[in-house]
C-alpha cells in the first residue's frame, strides 16, 4: 500500500489556493504590482505611507497563513459523536480562528510578516538601485550622442 501523505500535502496545498481570502490576497498583490509595472519607475523610493501599507500587507499575508493553520489544526481533534457540530458552529468556529489569528499578528505573529516584509523591502531597493543605474547609462549615452562623442 502506497504512502499517500505526501500526496495529502498538494490536497492542502490545492485547498489553501482555492480559499476565497487567499485568492483575495493574491489578486490585491497581482494588482500591485501591475500599477508598479505600468508606472515604469524602477528608481522610486518607497515613502512613509508606502511602507506602512506594505507592512500591513504582510500582516494580512501573515494573518491569512495563521487562520488556515488554526484551521487545520482543528480538523486533527477529534470531535465527539455526542455532540454533532452544526453549519453554524462551524461558521463560527471558522471566524473565531480567523479574528484570533487576526489578534496574534497585531501582536507579533509569527515572525512570517516581518521576514515577507525584510525581503520585499530587499527586493525593492535592489531593483530600484539597478533602475537607478540603468537610467545613469542610459541618460549618459543619451548626452554623448548629443555632444558628438562615441561610447564604446
Amino acid at each position: 500500500m502506497a504512502d499517500n501523505s505526501f500526496m495529502g500535502g498538494f490536497t492542502d496545498l490545492n485547498r489553501l489556493a482555492s480559499d476565497a481570502s487567499w485568492q483575495q490576497l493574491i489578486g490585491r498583490a497581482k494588482r500591485a504590482k501591475s500599477e508598479v509595472e505600468a508606472s515604469g519607475s524602477r528608481s522610486h523610493k518607497l515613502d512613509k505611507d508606502e511602507r506602512k501599507g506594505l507592512r500591513e500587507a504582510c500582516q494580512q499575508f501573515e494573518a491569512i497563513f495563521v487562520g488556515y493553520i488554526l484551521r487545520e489544526m482543528r480538523k486533527t481533534v477529534q470531535r465527539s459523536s455526542l455532540f454533532p457540530e452544526t453549519p453554524a458552529e462551524k461558521i463560527y468556529r471558522s471566524m473565531l480562528d480567523d479574528e484570533v489569528a487576526k489578534a496574534a499578528c497585531k501582536g507579533g505573529g509569527i515572525g512570517l510578516a516581518d521576514m515577507v516584509f525584510d525581503d520585499l523591502m530587499k527586493t525593492w531597493e535592489e531593483q530600484s538601485d539597478k533602475g537607478e543605474k540603468e537610467s545613469d547609462v542610459t541618460e549618459g549615452k543619451e548626452s554623448a550622442k548629443v555632444s558628438g562623442l562615441t561610447h564604446r
